[in-house]
């Protein structure tokens, strides 16, 4: 989040890197996407879009009714995106030219890649085990352990 004392720089939210370090300690320990999702539903963690609803008084679509639910995919974006170990992307998505409304990915190497702009939440080694760990995972065909977390 921005600082408020300057703008221009960012600081750690505390209590969103704590959910961020929760979602990273229970994948590496095994478990799968939709049962880390259940996890925080159970235990009523705040999802993004509520935090930012109760932080800064807007949200997502106001009509959303589920806005308060972790899913699978939620977690998913959030263990693949690696603002949390500091880097910041420029330029991932653009519009189609012709109409504006299409909205276009642009390849990896064609975005705007700053690293180390941001405080880090997560460790690099510890981000790029995960995700080879993931990439390992869906190859294999694993599913997550059977037992609770």
């Amino acid at each position: 989040m921005k600082d408020p004392a300057d703008k221009t720089k960012c600081i750690v939210d505390e209590g969103a890197a704590e959910t961020v370090r929760l979602l990273f300690r229970l994948y590496a320990e095994g478990n799968g996407l939709n049962k880390i999702a259940k996890y925080l539903n159970d235990h009523q963690v705040e999802t993004p879009a509520i935090r930012k609803q109760n932080l800064y008084g807007y949200g997502w679509i106001k009509e959303w009714d589920y806005k308060h639910l972790w899913y699978g995919d939620t977690v998913k974006r959030i263990l693949k995106n690696d603002v949390y170990i500091g880097t910041v992307r420029r330029g991932v998505t653009k519009s189609n030219k012709i109409n504006g409304k299409k909205i276009i990915k642009v390849a990896p190497e064609d975005q705007f890649v700053n690293e180390g702009l941001i405080p880090a939440i997560i460790d690099k080694a510890e981000f790029e085990a995960l995700n080879a760990m993931f990439v390992k995972r869906v190859e294999n065909g694993v599913r997550a352990k059977d037992k609770s977390i």
